[in-house]
């Protein structure tokens, strides 16, 4: 089956490597997808292939130069190419349980610890994107006061700025000594070093790094009351997240997700004053990654606004009728989500998210730069066989 011209240079690659003299583990498997792509034979999607060669250690050397070719790719082409529905989960805490470890222990652990973890829930889920990073930016290194539960994600519980005398607390942070962040960098070079699959890395965004620093109540209330002591705490969160996502790249990160939650709570024209531009300072500012900007909760009044800052994707929450804002995004710009991580994946079976599952992806059929996810982050205690059952549907889907 014919496939569209952006798979072509990975057509090339595999034709390449198909034709050497090597040995090469699975060559079969390669030259069956080669010959159905010519003509109008079947062939298993392009996704499901490179989703393999991700996963074998032996055919690394071939994933590698996949990789550089996918690198040139927007998300919308490589939504294009895939030949079926990419399945991306958002999961990371849920690592942990998989691997029977707590949140807790594998934070502590460091980075070897970390990607142990990741790499056993995925290469037993064999996720299409997989996130790559167990934490992101070292809140205490910031002045917050972070507790760290067994089984719950860190929260922060104190936060350093009530007032502009507070600002002298926001000193210039290094990723690569403060904190626990060059652990957390780490299990991204741990990742590309073991896995060609195509990974992504998890910062905060732009006005929930800044609602951690002055709290979320705080800081709602100080977009009226005083909007330049706003600004200028999201100015300096805005450095630290492109000095994260620019680590994390380097590290070997294709995609970054800049989650925002806290910023649902804003009203179309706040957001557009206080985080837009602080968005798009984080899409100029990041080089060398896609770009996802996933915001929880019910988002359908700033889809224009988030589709406007240039990210490559917008990951959108269950509380979110998808073809409904599909609209409002350019074709240009990937729509993710939004299986609903607690009424499906955390208190449904599995065939219950089997169910759940499908009849997203019927509703969703007609939009073509859509790519799957859950809405959130995928509970800690929901079960591995739920997310099994997830991300099996969406690549069994025609």
């Amino acid at each position: 089956m014919p496939l569209p011209k952006e798979a072509q240079g990975i057509v090339g690659i595999l034709q390449e490597w198909n034709r050497g003299g090597d040995p090469l583990p699975g060559r079969e498997r390669i030259c069956r997808w080669l010959e159905g792509t010519e003509g109008d034979r079947k062939t298993e999607p392009l996704m499901d292939l490179l989703g393999w060669i991700g996963l074998t250690p032996e055919l690394r050397p071939l994933g590698l130069e996949l990789q550089e070719e996918l690198h040139r790719l927007t998300l919308v082409e490589l939504a294009r190419i895939a030949g079926r529905r990419i399945v991306f989960p958002l999961m990371i805490n849920q690592y942990a349980r998989l691997a029977g470890a707590t949140i807790r222990e594998t934070i502590i652990g460091g980075s070897r610890k970390q990607f142990e973890v990741i790499s056993q829930g995925v290469s037993r889920l064999k996720p299409d994107i997989a996130m790559c990073n167990f934490g992101g930016i070292p809140l205490s290194s910031m002045g917050c006061k972070v507790s760290l539960p067994d089984d719950s994600p860190p929260m922060v519980v104190s936060h350093p700025i009530k007032s502009w005398e507070d600002l002298e607390r926001l000193r210039p942070l290094d990723p690569a000594q403060d904190g626990r962040w060059p652990d957390f960098i780490h299990t991204t070079r741990l990742f590309a070093q073991g896995f060609t699959l195509l990974r992504c890395a998890l910062t905060v965004g732009p006005f929930s790094l800044a609602g951690m620093l002055m709290g979320v109540e705080d800081i709602t209330k100080k977009t009226f009351k005083d909007p330049a002591l706003v600004k200028r705490v999201l100015d300096y969160a805005t450095e630290i997240i492109i000095a994260d996502a620019n680590a994390h790249v380097k590290a070997g990160a294709n995609l970054v997700m800049v989650g925002d939650p806290t910023s649902s709570l804003l009203s179309a024209k706040a957001y557009q004053e206080f985080v837009a531009p602080c968005v798009r300072r984080v899409v100029e500012g990041v080089r060398g990654a896609l770009l996802v900007l996933h915001v929880c909760g019910n988002t359908g009044h700033l889809i224009g606004q988030m589709a406007a800052t240039g990210v490559q994707g917008l990951s959108l929450d269950a509380y979110v009728d998808l073809a409904a804002v599909a609209s409002q995004v350019p074709p240009t710009v990937a729509v993710m989500g939004n299986l609903s991580p607690l009424k499906a994946l955390f208190t449904g079976t599995p065939e219950e998210v089997r169910r759940d599952t499908r009849e997203m992806l019927d509703h969703m059929r007609e939009v073509p730069n859509y790519i799957v996810m859950s809405g959130c982050e995928i509970p800690p205690a929901a079960s591995g066989e739920n997310v099994e059952a997830f991300i099996e549907t969406v690549k069994a889907y025609r």
